[in-house]
């Protein structure tokens, strides 16, 4: 659950409490800060894939293009039009996710505007809204990732009649698909709902499809293409297993798409040249690295399954809702897992994400993406984990 902004509700060890003089605009994002604890030994918070092997690349397509500038960008803003069926000049390079989500934020919101957020869901969806100036509400998916069409339309039509009774509009909705954590898939049906009554409200839709890639059940590519009028963003690092690469995308309107980069001006100016040679020459191989990486997460996927199969300390898998890199197991009507989690990490050094920091306090978000082995190990170290009698 992301706090008021003012100061964290919880940090690492190695974190130190922040004046609320500096940055208090900008939510602590707990969840980003724990998951980058050097303590961890016993990793379940990893949601990529792990790196590809060198085999997939191929050994003849000679040195990686370091300063890849001009000529390198449009080729890889050409591969992603071409993968993703979306026109180039629709298309933003830019350094990660993080940065493209704060680069639409900032182009979209103006201060005391609304925005509507998933939940539960990924930290930074609502966090860049409110460091933009937004007035955040909650539009509610089930545990199991779930969100009906017409409970979309109507948490949308509700936003917009309190945003207008105070003097105000709602400028953008934010979900994910696939969810963070959940890892549910949007149906097509409610991304057209959400699409029409978002464009209906004068607000744009945004949609998190940073794990899309992931999903096996259905082909590759964007929501973008079949609505031009809302704002995509996707990386190299969930589905790809590249997140130190810092290589990502925005897909938008050509409006849009040049506000953003004119707010990018503010801070990286350009992409990373070595950054977008590594990235052309990845996606090259797109879909023999999700060919790769699919079986692993499927592998861990049924691991856990199996692991939870007795509701071990009343913990459940909803059925069918992880399609992805992640799995939110949690306790039906349980309490808060963040003061569990924090024992774990110190006991065990395991590392898990408490549900708290998705706006969902009775579960934990457990990553697929380490190889089948060391995911074993470390499923092994946090079944002892709740094994073992609480501490008083």
């Amino acid at each position: 659950m992301l706090n008021s902004g003012r100061e964290p509700v919880n940090r690492s060890p190695s974190t130190k409490r922040a004046s609320v003089r500096y940055a208090s605009r900008f939510p602590y994002l707990e969840h980003l800060a724990w998951s980058h604890n050097p303590a961890h030994v016993h990793h379940l918070a990893m949601s990529a894939v792990p790196t590809p092997p060198r085999e997939i690349f191929d050994p003849a397509a000679g040195p990686v293009l370091l300063d890849a500038i001009g000529e390198g960008e449009r080729e890889m803003t050409r591969l992603l039009a071409e993968r993703y069926g979306v026109p180039s000049e629709r298309i933003l390079l830019v350094s990660g996710l993080s940065e493209g989500l704060y680069l639409a934020a900032c182009a979209l919101i103006e201060p005391g505007d609304f925005a509507l957020v998933e939940t539960p869901g990924y930290q930074s969806l609502a966090g860049v809204a409110i460091a933009a100036g937004a007035t955040i509400r909650t539009l509610p998916r089930g545990l199991d990732g779930a969100l009906d069409p017409a409970e979309a339309t109507a948490c949308i039509a509700r936003t917009v009649e309190e945003a207008r009774g105070a003097g105000r509009r709602l400028a953008l909705v934010m979900l994910a698909d696939l969810n963070n954590p959940t890892s549910a898939r949007l149906t097509d049906a409610t991304v057209d709902a959400l699409a029409e009554a978002s464009r209906y409200a004068g607000a744009t839709l945004l949609l998190d499809e940073v794990y899309r890639d992931a999903d096996p059940g259905r082909p590759v590519g964007t929501a973008q293409s079949r609505h031009p009028d809302i704002v995509t963003l996707s990386s190299l690092t969930k589905a790809y297993g590249f997140g130190g690469l810092r290589m990502g995308w925005l897909m938008a309107p050509p409006e849009l798409r040049d506000a953003c980069w004119r707010v990018k001006l503010f801070l990286t100016v350009d992409v990373s040249g070595p950054a977008v040679g590594l990235g052309i020459r990845i996606l090259r191989v797109a879909d023999p690295i999700l060919e790769w990486a699919r079986p692993i997460l499927e592998e861990n996927r049924q691991t856990l399954t199996a692991a939870l199969y007795d509701r071990p300390s009343g913990f459940v898998m909803p059925e069918g809702a992880s399609v992805g890199t992640t799995v939110f197991p949690y306790r039906p009507g349980g309490p808060d897992t963040l003061a569990e989690v924090v024992s774990w990490r110190e006991i065990h050094k395991l590392a898990v994400i408490p549900g708290a920091w998705f706006g969902a306090p009775s579960g934990v978000r457990i990553g697929l993406g380490k190889p089948p082995d060391a995911f074993r190990k470390a499923l092994e170290v946090w079944l002892s984990a709740l094994a073992a009698p609480a501490r008083a």
